[in-house]
């Protein structure tokens, strides 16, 4: 909660700020490092829940990016992430200590590729009790592809049977829509 600490550096910070200002484009789009939305693992235990691995240990850097984005009115704001050995489908709220907080975009995070680790079964109920997670799956493994066109933007969640063969059998998870000008993504 250090108002100074920064997940991307204060330089990095003013140019992706100085980037959306100056973007036309039609979606978008961030990619980087890992989950950006809140997720607290336990909302039952107030003292415990939140990875400081993630944006969850930079809440004043999100806040000052979200922030920026809705005063900026940035257009489809849209975030990938990874490396939480999970995949998620979350709504990015301006500031999530405030229920009435606004939406200002969406963020897919991609499953992992290899990775045989799985959280706890109780930190998947504790993440889908925030609101704003649609999607937070620790078991499947795979990608995610995205497509974007002018009216939606589309994330696709790709599994695979297994990571210990080479040739595992592909199959497919679940889809999520973001509509051009709604934040907040809907089950295809």
């Amino acid at each position: 909660f250090d108002r100074n600490a920064t997940i991307l550096g204060r330089a990095q910070e003013r140019w992706l700020r100085r980037t959306l200002d100056r973007s036309d484009a039609q979606w978008n789009v961030v990619a980087q490092q890992t989950q950006m939305a809140a997720v607290d693992l336990t909302p039952e235990d107030e003292s415990n829940g939140y990875s400081g691995d993630t944006w969850d240990g930079y809440v004043a850097a999100r806040n000052r990016l979200f922030g920026h984005v809705r005063q900026a009115r940035v257009r489809n704001f849209v975030t990938l992430g990874g490396d939480t050995h999970t995949s998620s489908v979350d709504d990015l709220r301006a500031d999530y200590r405030k229920e009435e907080s606004p939406l200002v975009g969406t963020e897919f995070v991609a499953p992992p590729a290899t990775s045989l680790e799985n959280l706890a079964p109780q930190f998947v109920q504790g993440a889908l009790r925030n609101p704003w997670i649609h999607l937070y799956d620790i078991t499947s493994k795979g990608y995610l592809r995205v497509e974007a066109a002018r009216d939606q933007l589309r994330g696709n969640f790709r599994y695979v049977t297994t990571t210990q063969q080479p040739q595992a059998d592909p199959f497919a998870g679940t889809s999520w829509v973001v509509e051009s000008g709604k934040p907040g993504a809907q089950q295809a």
